[in-house]
């Protein structure tokens, strides 16, 4: 137990969400309750030989493993402990790998690195068992700024509430990493069995974070003992940031003793069933709140899927065509011209069957706002900012971090075009969200307070020079 401990882990309240996380005191926003390092972690594809696979810096040059060749480390003291963590028995399994699994999604490296680094401590990981939950009253304490607890096994499969579909494929991905570890594990006498597998998979599954650089970036995934703890809301207390893997929860609003702390799993531009669809039932505020003003009455027997639908009743087809164009709009910078083009028919498209504040309409201002900066279309840019901001704040109503990055995006493209006082508004309206959500030391508050004083001495020297 920490002495000053902010936060505490309590047992099931007997609503099926299991352990959460909640104040010990009055906290206000802006605050860092807890930092962790991951149990494990790995970079995501698109970053591999991008980022060091150990502390995920972006500090270049990013040198290879000599012997496999598919992960890279920024130092020699990276890859040092790397190697004595579990690349030292990894590398066995990715000299030679066949091209088809070169590309390895993050949650099959971590799994394979959860059982390796068992093998480099000498002792057998905690493997989760199909049949077994985790005990719910195992490991509660008040837990320090700086939690230290690094126990995969405190953490929940989640597997009876899986549906059937994902638990084959979740036996499937167990063959595959069997495979793949093959190597490392051929001589053990009590080698992880294929349900070891698929109940990690599942675990990772449901506790895995999306690792993000201060931009939003995703670039790595983690798995974390405490961190993965945390309850979800669409209508969140807290957020959770990272510096390279290390995991900060941060409150983004005043939270009162006793309270539960929670984040949200999701972004937040998102429908009622998207959030449904990924959460099962969700009764966070948000989602109770959005049934009671659709004035849709349950009955005993009805799901909220089924209530839904009668929502929902003939724009259904309508709506997956509208996602569909979205979806085919998203084909980054190196194609931005045409992605331009695809997202304003989808902005269309959305206009025609959907209200202002709905999720594809706001998706599509978002599409169209950042693709026209990549074809250098920066008039457009900055006009469909100033439409896309308001929306988003409507959305988050709280400080977020995916909509402070989005406010300075616009105060950089003002800054370009020279719109230095509008520029200059929305330094401010970012630096105000980002001492929240980053803090004061981030360096892009850093950006925003340095931006500000220049364009305050701009300004005032225009002023000067007209008098």
């Amino acid at each position: 137990m920490s002495e000053g401990a902010m936060i505490e882990v309590v047992g099931d309240g007997g609503d099926g969400k299991g352990r959460r996380l909640v104040a010990t005191r009055n906290i206000r926003e802006g605050v860092t309750l807890l930092m962790e390092e991951p149990i494990s972690h790995a970079t995501r594809i698109d970053f591999r030989l991008k980022r060091c696979e150990w502390c995920l810096s972006s500090k270049q040059p990013i040198k290879r493993c000599s012997k496999c060749k598919l992960i890279g480390y920024c130092s020699r003291n990276c890859q040092v402990a790397a190697w004595k963590a579990y690349h030292k028995h990894e590398c066995k399994c990715m000299v030679g790998l066949p091209k088809r699994l070169e590309r390895l999604p993050a949650t099959a490296l971590i799994a394979g690195r959860i059982i390796l680094a068992g093998l480099s401590s000498g002792t057998d990981a905690k493997l989760p068992e199909i049949s077994k939950s985790s005990p719910m009253e195992k490991g509660l304490a008040k837990v320090g700024k700086k939690a230290k607890i690094r126990d995969i096994s405190l953490l929940d499969t989640l597997w009876e509430k899986k549906a059937t579909e994902r638990k084959m494929y979740y036996a499937q991905q167990a063959m595959t990493l069997m495979n793949y570890l093959k190597p490392a594990i051929a001589s053990l006498t009590s080698a992880p069995t294929a349900n070891n597998m698929a109940a990690l998979l599942s675990l990772l599954d449901a506790n895995s974070y999306v690792i993000t650089d201060p931009e939003m970036d995703s670039i790595a995934c983690g798995v974390y003992s405490v961190l993965s703890m945390i309850n979800h809301s669409c209508s969140p207390n807290a957020i959770v940031m990272f510096r390279n893997k290390t995991g900060q929860l941060r409150t983004v609003k005043s939270i009162k003793k006793g309270e539960e702390i929670c984040v949200s799993y999701l972004d937040l531009i998102s429908t009622p069933r998207e959030r449904r669809r990924n959460l099962l039932e969700c009764q966070c505020s948000r989602c109770a709140i959005f049934f009671h003003e659709k004035k849709i009455k349950m009955s005993a027997d009805e799901s909220m899927d089924e209530k839904l639908s009668k929502l929902l009743e003939g724009k259904e087809k309508s709506l997956e065509k509208v996602k569909s164009s979205l979806e085919a709009a998203k084909l980054g910078p190196s194609d931005s011209k045409r992605a331009l083009s695809l997202s304003r028919q989808a902005l269309s498209e959305a206009k025609a069957v959907c209200g202002p504040y709905h999720a594809y309409v706001i998706r599509a201002y978002k599409q169209i706002w950042k693709q026209a900066m990549y074809a250098s279309e920066m008039e457009i840019s900055w006009e469909y900012g100033r439409k896309t901001l308001p929306l988003l704040e409507f959305v988050y109503n709280s400080p977020n971090p995916v909509y402070a990055a989005d406010i300075l995006f616009h105060a950089r493209v003002c800054w370009y075009l020279q719109k230095v006082e509008e520029a200059l508004e929305y330094y401010k309206k970012a630096a105000k969200v980002l001492k929240i959500t980053h803090g004061e030391e981030d360096k892009m508050t850093k950006e925003c307070h340095e931006r500000i004083c220049v364009a305050q001495a701009e300004i005032a020297a225009k002023a000067q020079a007209l008098q």
